[in-house]
């Protein structure tokens, strides 16, 4: 069984179009026979605070419809000021990286 790793700023629980996409992309790929991982940042989208279940925690991994979803830290942030949001990029980046 072939192996796909997405890297993703979005995924469910959160909303949005891209959320969906990406969803929707994991679940053909799964349903075609790869063994699907996903890596993103803890929800916060689109609020820009973390989600309750994810609050105080650096990392959390989770089996959804048959998808390992490996959640990293972030700053979660929907600010406007651009450096807030550059910070927040980095710090998704930065979990990233040592994972």
């Amino acid at each position: 069984m072939e192996e796909i790793l997405i890297i993703s700023n979005y995924y469910p629980p959160e909303k949005g179009a891209n959320t969906n996409r990406i969803e929707q992309l994991a679940l053909k790929l799964k349903q075609n026979k790869y063994n699907v991982s996903v890596v993103c940042p803890l929800a916060n989208y689109p609020k820009g605070e973390l989600f309750p279940e994810y609050k105080g925690k650096f990392s959390v991994t989770e089996v959804l419809q048959e998808i390992t979803v490996k959640r990293l830290w972030i700053y979660p942030s929907n600010s406007k000021n651009f450096i807030v949001r550059v910070f927040s990029i980095l710090s998704f980046s930065l979990s990233l990286f040592s994972f």
